[in-house]
């Protein structure tokens, strides 16, 4: 069976393959929650304006989304110190909790994957993948 940490390193592969960049997934606004709450548990003191240029997002797209997880009691926003234009966006402790939980979710799934399909032939896949995406972009 799969480890933990074999399972974190899979996510971090898959992670630099962007998948979703050439599946052309729709963007879902479940999946920018996620985006954002992950991105805020890994970084600290971050400006909304970082959430966007790391997306892709437009400016709007991640007021709204800030918004919304602000309202679910997920994140909180606070003035800058340094500049008081700005503000920090950072995670709650509810919201610690909701994205560890997203996190073991996700090897939960990354595990399942392994045993089912075999942790070598989603290497290649992965392995596969990069090329492509690599491919893609130098087009």
């Amino acid at each position: 069976m799969l480890t933990n940490e074999e399972a974190i390193i899979l996510i971090e592969k898959f992670k630099k393959t962007k998948p979703n960049d050439f599946f052309n997934k729709v963007d879902d606004y479940e999946a920018g929650m996620r985006f954002v709450l992950i991105y805020l548990s890994e970084n600290e003191n971050v400006y909304a304006n970082n959430i966007a240029n790391v997306m892709g997002a437009s400016r709007a797209r991640i007021t709204v989304l800030l918004n919304k997880l602000e309202n679910k009691g997920y994140i909180k926003k606070e003035v800058s110190a340094t500049d008081k234009r700005i503000e920090v966006v950072s995670l709650t402790d509810s919201g610690f909790n909701y994205i560890n939980q997203i996190k073991e979710n996700i090897l939960s799934l990354v595990i399942k994957l392994v045993d089912e399909i075999g942790i070598a032939e989603i290497n290649s896949f992965l392995d596969t993948a990069a090329k492509i995406k690599k491919l893609l972009d130098n087009k």
